[in-house]
């Protein structure tokens, strides 16, 4: 009996002696992974990147994997940068594959393999990455070791409609009046303006004010409007946008309209000591500005010329043009003539007259202008002082 008991014994212990190695090797074996990162939900048609990850449960040199989709379009596919010796990434269909080595050096625990970058389908559904592949140990012997796969499943969804918000406000340009800043010698304007998505009216207006705001009532959807017989000088189109938030902001473009000549002016010469003529002339404009001025004598052009011209004679018939900035024009005329007006020293200096009627008004406002203004004043002082007189009589009466 006692010897049956020592002969089992004695066998438990070859069995334990000889299988240890058998199950030291299988407990201590190296082992490999493969994941991929989870990008979480994507919208229909989003691009979006994913990272292929390896690790192992020793240190390791090389690896190969592959990686796997299924409804997704590929993007572009990079290695991590650490893997210096490698081969590709190439793909073909829908497969990518990558072999890269870490040269003088290991890695241990995880390691980035691979970045890829994918377009979600346009439709809704489910899409998959898998990778899986093997690793090379830095035992000096380059043992490979088989990775488990690792994958991940993505739902793709139609994104939600956008939340509708106040749009912009209109853009406004013009095809008659395009440039603000410019005046124009024609007041019909045609005007336009961009329609956002969404909007389902346009309120606007055209007046003086450079700030006006258009009231809350529609004027359809239309994007172009004509205005005719715009006032002159400064107009502003005002407009803004309806959709289902409210009203947008205001826009607001200016057109600038100068349909009349510059004002009446007069030529005047006077006579220098040395015996020539000097020749002055001088207007304004009402809007867009005086922007030359040019001369005729005797019927011929000598083109753009500023007042203080010199005269060689006085025998001239003068022709001075002014133009304003948008090409409207008044002429102005000094007629020579044979007018003598005797000098006190009985010599005879002849001097050329001819004014229109209205130049010799702005003449005579121009040269009686000091006596104009204490007519004026008289005019305005002499009531009142009499008032004032009559109050200190009638207070002086009173008190006696």
């Amino acid at each position: 009996m006692k010897l049956k008991i020592f002969k089992k014994i004695i066998r438990t212990i070859l069995i334990v002696f000889f299988l240890f190695p058998i199950l030291s090797v299988n407990v201590f074996a190296a082992t490999s992974s493969f994941s991929v990162s989870n990008p979480g939900k994507k919208n229909t048609g989003e691009t979006f990147s994913v990272n292929i990850n390896v690790s192992g449960s020793e240190a390791y040199n090389a690896v190969t994997a592959n990686v796997s989709f299924t409804n997704l379009t590929y993007v572009s596919v990079s290695a991590n940068s650490e893997w210096t010796g490698v081969s590709g990434p190439t793909r073909s269909g829908s497969s990518i594959s990558f072999s890269g080595a870490k040269l003088g050096g290991s890695f241990t625990g995880s390691k980035r393999v691979l970045t890829v970058t994918f377009k979600a389908p346009s439709n809704a559904g489910t899409s998959s990455i898998s990778a899986s592949g093997t690793i090379a140990l830095a035992d000096g012997s380059g043992t490979k070791v088989n990775g488990s796969s690792g994958s991940t499943s993505l739902t793709i969804q139609t994104p939600p409609p956008p939340t509708p918000t106040v749009v912009s406000a209109p853009t406004v340009s013009s095809t008659t009046h395009p440039d603000s800043t410019t005046w124009y010698a024609f007041n019909t304007a045609t005007l336009g303006w961009n329609k956002d998505e969404g909007v389902t009216g346009f309120s606007y207006i055209l007046d003086q004010i450079p700030t006006t705001t258009p009231d809350d009532v529609s004027e359809g959807v239309d994007t172009s409007k004509t205005f005719s017989s715009v006032l002159e000088g400064k107009s502003y189109f005002h407009i803004k946008a309806l959709n289902s938030v409210g009203w947008s902001g205001v826009a607001h473009f200016l057109i600038q309209i100068d349909l009349s000549k510059p004002y009446p002016f007069s030529i005047t010469k006077i006579k220098e000591a040395d015996g020539k003529y000097m020749m002055y002339f001088s207007t304004e404009d009402e809007y867009s500005g005086i922007a030359k001025y040019t001369l005729k004598l005797n019927g011929l052009e000598i083109g753009e010329v500023k007042s203080k011209y010199i005269l060689e004679t006085d025998s001239n018939d003068i022709e001075v043009t002014a133009y304003d900035r948008v090409g409207n024009i008044y002429v102005s005329k000094y007629l020579s003539s044979t007018e003598v007006s005797l000098s006190s020293n009985g010599s005879a200096d002849v001097v050329g007259r001819g004014l229109y009627p209205e130049e010799k008004f702005m003449m005579f406002l121009t040269n009686n202008i000091v006596w104009i203004l204490v007519l004026v004043l008289l005019v305005v002082l002499i009531p009142i002082l009499i008032f004032v007189i009559r109050k200190i009589v009638l207070n002086r009466v009173n008190k006696a």
